[in-house]
């Protein structure tokens, strides 16, 4: 019988067994045998690649304005950049979920990495508005279309249920302190130019090498030996393991299926999620934790254009709010989560906290000194990259099969991703049209979200309070 396993660090190696039950022994031990360092370990590899594969798209974050000199490029065709990336995305997540579930993870990775590298070079080379917004739509496919799904699936296949909440916390983490030192890196690289735009150009090209980097990483690092360990081990505990069972998911097929039993469709494990109601309530909690996250990149201009902050000291506020403070808080929030066991708990409450915080900014709207704005700007990231960080943990407590695991993250990022497709573009209008009293609708709309994580969040909490969880998801591997 063939056992196949997720992605896994060198020393992760499962052998195959005779039988479906010493299979699932052989796979539970090679995870409980993994030390919490190799755990980490893992994580901080794809956290690395995730920093490195990302910063492109959203250089803007953090190099706002070099962005739109270079460009020579309004707000709102900035905006409109990352709206064709994430309509590209919103096209791939569904098929991407559905690679994630069927391939080569590893190999799923190092395509990925590789052509983001290239399309770093391309960018760096001719560094035209025109060029950006082929490159961009490019990103939507190398960024998306399976790397995203792979990556996800990766991190909760790592540990067990009770791990999920720090597992994604310190993958967030590692983010922000990989992508900080790239950007201070960029910055180094960009003082060392005449122009701005030069040192951009600069810039790209690192963020490119580091992204081949991330595939030798993978590549060397990372062995693939199948697609679902931890699937294995949930199913494991969850049901009895019948032949007919084993048979008849793809994740445990024998060399030869039985010919009555057939594998099952795509359309099988899309039906399977869509039929868990939970999903939807974690797709909203994306929407508004992403949404959230995605927004707040208007800070960096916010401090130059309403507060006075030259673009320089703005820049490093936004790579201390980025990066530094990511690293920091991220991986509480997913170790309070697994502490009192429940992710979405955590998650109300710091949409409550962001919320307030957002408010009172606008209350100041300008008023007093930078540093009362600098105060609740962090605050509110330190909650924000909280909910951030743990939203996908909320899978777990949703009840969703690991089984469907990529399929469930290529829905739930259809929705969970939405505000790609409007928040910049909206939030560079508002800039466009009204000048820096467009501030006031980007943080209102901001407090909006907040409110919406707060509902759907709290729902979802009251639900798994009440001892109403699904299970159509589980019945569906019964057929």
């Amino acid at each position: 019988m063939r056992c196949s396993g997720s992605i896994g660090p060198l020393w992760i190696r499962s052998s195959s067994k005779s039988n479906g039950r010493q299979c699932l022994g052989s796979m539970d031990e090679a995870r409980i045998t993994m030390s919490n360092y190799q755990k980490l370990l893992s994580v901080f590899v794809l956290s690395f690649g995730a920093a490195s594969i990302f910063t492109l798209p959203y250089i803007k974050y953090v190099f706002y304005e070099p962005l739109l000199e270079a460009l020579q490029a309004t707000n709102g065709q900035v905006g409109m950049l990352l709206t064709l990336y994430a309509a590209v995305h919103l096209l791939l997540y569904i098929p991407g979920g559905w690679l994630a579930d069927r391939f080569n993870t590893k190999l799923i990775l190092v395509l990925s990495f590789i052509s983001t590298g290239l399309l770093c070079i391309w960018f760096a080379i001719d560094m035209t508005l025109r060029s950006a917004t082929i490159i961009w739509t490019l990103l939507g496919i190398t960024t998306g279309f399976g790397y995203w799904a792979a990556t996800i699936k990766s991190v909760r296949m790592i540990g067990g249920k009770r791990e999920q909440g720090r597992l994604y916390g310190f993958y967030e983490s590692f983010q922000g302190i990989v992508g900080m030192g790239f950007s201070f890196a960029a910055l180094a690289l960009i003082s060392l130019f005449d122009t701005s735009v030069a040192g951009l150009k600069a810039t790209v090209l690192f963020y490119g090498t580091m992204n081949f980097v991330s595939a030798f990483i993978i590549a060397l690092w990372y062995r693939s030996a199948g697609e679902e360990k931890s699937e294995a081990v949930e199913l494991a505990d969850a049901m009895p393991m019948s032949p007919e069972l084993l048979n008849s998911t793809p994740e445990f097929q024998t060399s030869t299926p039985s010919p009555t039993i057939p594998k099952p469709s795509t359309s099988t494990g899309f039906m399977q999620v869509l039929r868990i109601p939970q999903v939807w309530l974690v797709s909203l909690i994306v929407f508004a934790s992403y949404g959230l996250f995605a927004g707040q990149t208007y800070f960096t201009p916010y401090m130059t254009d309403v507060w006075g902050m030259s673009a320089a000291a703005a820049s490093v506020v936004a790579i201390i709010r980025t990066s530094l403070i990511r690293f920091v808080i991220s991986p509480i929030g997913g170790i309070i989560a697994d502490r009192i066991g429940s992710v979405s708990k955590v998650l109300w409450i710091c949409n409550a906290l962001a919320g307030v915080l957002l408010l009172s900014l606008l209350v100041t709207g300008g008023h007093g000194t930078s540093g009362v704005a600098i105060t609740l700007i962090m605050l509110s990231a330190a909650v924000t990259y909280i909910a951030f960080g743990i939203m996908w943990a909320a899978m777990e407590e949703a009840g969703i099969p690991r089984a469907v695991a990529g399929s469930a993250v290529g829905i739930i990022s259809i929705i969970g991703y939405l505000p790609d497709m409007f928040i910049h573009l909206l939030f560079g209008w508002f800039l466009d049209r009204f000048g820096s009293s467009g501030y006031t609708g980007i943080i209102g709309c901001l407090a909006g979200l907040c409110a919406l994580g707060f509902a759907s969040s709290l729902l979802l909490y009251r639900s798994r309070s009440k001892g109403r969880k699904l299970t159509a998801g589980h019945s569906a591997l019964e057929i």
